[in-house]
């Protein structure tokens, strides 16, 4: 998927899921290296705070991941 798109987005039912998405995420950055993963975004949310939202902005989404400059989130709501 990196491969074709430079934004990867994970909508989840509840906030459980998005934990747990959150947590692959971490892994999967620590196991690929942040060198393979340059001017790539993840995204992970639950699909209730994107309601209403504009889905665009970093800021609506509750984890955003910028794996070149690290495997923790930059944001967090």
């Amino acid at each position: 998927m990196v491969k074709v798109m430079r934004v990867l987005n994970f909508v989840t039912p509840n906030i459980d899921a998005a934990e747990k998405i959150c947590e692959q995420v971490k892994n999967w950055i620590k196991n690929r290296g942040a060198g393979s993963l340059k001017k790539t975004k993840v995204r992970v949310t639950t699909i209730r705070q994107l309601k209403g939202v504009n889905v665009f902005k970093d800021e609506n989404w509750r984890y955003v991941f910028i794996p070149e400059k690290s495997c923790e989130p930059t944001s967090q709501l």
